[in-house]
């Protein structure tokens, strides 16, 4: 009895530590208890503009004080960096973490990162633990929607990554925006590939800066596609599905197949492209070699179109015109171009090999 007593009188000093500075609320609190631990973190998503704010919880639950550098990076790069001083056996909350700590408004990729224990050396494994979570969230008339940005520790995908995101929409109810983080201090190349069951439907490319964060909206009509993320360096990525009429979203890390695994596949219904075929806005039609679909063609959003065969992608604004390239083992002749209206029409298509 005498040792529960004591047990309750412990839980009560950490309860008492934790709630001294902060009025951040219990569902919190038990989601720590789920989280996990660790000394570098990074909220690859977050914002302070228009009605939408980022909630922000750090817990320290060691015996030791120390202290965790913030920086955050908008998409010009660095914009500022704190130190934020976090008490042992302690949590600190913020409604508004762009405002309160960075005095920011925009959007950001924020990097977390904890002080070393000084006898133990600077070592990563000797740094600090702590543990995260992180949401973006607009309030309304009808309540508070948000979107968790820390469900998990946020993959590096790195060059040669194969790495996928599945299950995206984008209709009259629900956009999908993609986003990437450049953590380096290289310049990185970023490519998205949204596809369906129909293939491929558009191309978004990120051009990022060193330590950049950029965010776009995929503008093609998909139905349950998938992302096929290529870097040439070590990124963040994720993508944001939103319900368009309450502004509550969900956050997804990108996924690595296992080793050996193939790349996704659809059945389904593009068109054959053919001379004299003639596409609009998000139309498509597949190339063909024998029984085998090879590639496609497609128009985008935006009035651009662009051919894709393999890991071969070309993309215009005005025309294409392959005369017996070699492309992978094929041999192709493919003339195609803009009309005044914006759609495009195929003149000359031949595949052989």
């Amino acid at each position: 009895m005498k040792q529960l007593i004591a047990c309750c009188a412990l839980l009560v000093h950490l309860g008492t530590l934790a709630f001294a500075e902060t009025s951040v609320s219990q569902r919190d609190v038990s989601a720590q208890g789920y989280a996990r631990p660790t000394s570098h973190a990074v909220i690859p998503t977050a914002a302070h503009v228009k009605s939408f704010r980022t909630r922000v919880v750090i817990a320290n639950l060691t015996s030791h004080e120390y202290s965790v550098t913030a920086t955050l990076y908008g998409p010009n790069g660095l914009v500022s960096r704190k130190i934020i001083s976090m008490p042992a056996t302690h949590y600190r909350g913020w409604d508004n973490f762009f405002r309160s700590v960075f005095d920011y408004t925009g959007n950001g990729s924020v990097v977390l990162q904890s002080e070393s224990d000084s006898e133990a050396g600077d070592a990563a494994e000797s740094r600090y633990k702590f543990y995260l979570t992180a949401e973006v969230y607009s309030d309304s008339g009808d309540g508070r929607f948000s979107t968790p940005v820390v469900n998990g520790i946020a993959p590096l995908v790195d060059e040669g990554d194969r790495a996928y995101n599945f299950g995206i929409s984008v209709n009259e109810d629900q956009r999908t925006n993609i986003g990437a983080f450049n953590p380096g201090d290289e310049p990185v190349s970023v490519h998205a590939e949204v596809s369906d069951e129909s293939g491929l439907v558009e191309t978004i490319r990120f051009e990022m800066e060193p330590y950049s964060w950029q965010q776009k909206p995929i503008r093609a009509t998909v139905d349950f596609g998938w992302i096929q993320w290529n870097t040439s360096g070590g990124t963040y990525l994720w993508a944001v599905s939103v319900d368009n009429r309450t502004n509550d979203g969900t956050l997804v890390y990108p996924m690595k197949p296992e080793v050996g695994a193939g790349p996704p596949t659809g059945s389904g219904g593009a068109q054959a492209c053919a001379a004299g075929t003639v596409l609009r806005s998000g139309g498509q039609c597949s190339l063909d070699s024998g029984d085998s679909r090879i590639g496609t063609f497609t128009v985008n959003p935006d009035g651009t179109s662009c051919l894709s065969i393999g890991g071969f992608t070309s993309c215009s604004g005005t025309s294409h015109n392959l005369s017996n390239a070699a492309v992978n083992q094929y041999r192709i002749t493919f003339v195609a171009g803009r009309n005044d209206d914006g759609s495009w029409t195929i003149s000359e298509i031949s595949i052989s090999g």
